[in-house]
């Protein structure tokens, strides 16, 4: 019964606190963000030589009642003359009673120098927003409240750009997933709470080292801003034998250390898996958070092979 009744001030106090968490980090967090490039840059759409298919199922804080869940599926690949690519991603991501939606077509123009690849994106698609409010359980003493009687959708159009740009070792990149600022509930207009989508800056960039004939060590950073919310920072390093096995090491300012692993099981398949370790003053409390990764090359030439890149 304590329980119960600590799950129900725990989810409304998700509930309470929404309108402040949404004007701070809304886009959903990935651990293994090196591994599926689309997801938070439409500039990578068609930067290799064949069609990819990534999918990533993240829980996070399974001890924590309504703790964050997503699910994002991305196909992207170049179009024939490979100066242009094109790409597909879909996200489901809820934290509580909250849910989100979102279908996104990215297109990249590649611009060829001497040494490296400049390349240009654009994404747009559509966004919805959903809160099931009839679902809170309420106390005895009140068992209707006018403020959670009805549940609430709003659909939106959504446009984001972005930068990437790489050589034969490096690689580096800037997307701006959300241009315009719509508002997340639009009968709020009135209230001191209304709730928009922010403009999110993602900034990364990593490096591949050889360290013999079987070894290389792949580092990486990402930068994370918008409005409301502290910048946080992803500092990365992977380590991979023959590239048929990796495992990386992570952290994550102010919030968690990760352990990531990935496996080549044959030349088109590959699967990931991260664990997040919260070192806030949540650690302990809010439980374990897994990630899972999984990767399709599909062959698209005659050759059978595959872009040689490590990113």
């Amino acid at each position: 019964m304590e329980i119960s009744i600590t799950r129900r001030i725990v989810k409304l106090l998700l509930l309470l606190l929404a309108p402040s968490a949404l004007s701070a980090q809304q886009d959903p967090m990935y651990s293994m963000y090196m591994f599926n490039p689309l997801s938070i840059n439409p500039a990578y759409a068609g930067s290799l030589d064949q069609f990819q298919a990534v999918g990533m199922f993240r829980r996070q804080w399974m001890k924590f009642p309504g703790s964050p869940g997503t699910s994002t599926c991305t196909v992207h690949g170049p179009l024939k003359n490979k100066t242009m690519g094109l790409g597909l991603s879909m996200m489901n991501d809820q934290v509580g009673y909250f849910k989100t939606t979102s279908f996104m077509v990215s297109y990249a123009y590649k611009l060829k120098l001497e040494k490296s690849t400049l390349a240009f994106g654009l994404q747009t698609g559509v966004r919805n927003f959903n809160i099931n409010l009839t679902e809170v359980e309420l106390s005895p003493e009140y068992k209707y409240d006018v403020a959670f009687a009805n549940n609430y959708s709003s659909w939106n159009f959504n446009f984001g750009a972005g930068v990437f740009w790489y050589g034969e070792k490096w690689y580096g990149g800037l997307s701006l997933p959300h241009l315009n600022n719509h508002l997340l509930r639009d009968d709020l207009l009135n209230s001191d709470n209304v709730s928009r989508l922010r403009t999110h800056m993602n900034l990364y960039g990593g490096y591949v080292f050889d360290l013999g004939s079987d070894l290389k060590l792949k580092p990486s950073v990402l930068l994370k801003s918008v409005a409301g919310s502290p910048v946080q920072m992803d500092i990365n390093s992977n380590l991979y034998y023959q590239d048929l096995y990796g495992i990386g090491l992570s952290y994550r300012t102010g919030n968690a250390i990760l352990v990531l692993a990935e496996v080549k099981v044959n030349k088109n398949f590959r699967l990931g898996y991260a664990t997040d370790f919260t070192v806030n003053k949540l650690s302990g409390r809010v439980g374990a958070t897994h990630e899972i990764m999984v990767r399709y090359d599909f062959m698209t030439n005659k050759s059978g092979s595959f872009t040689q890149r490590d990113f």
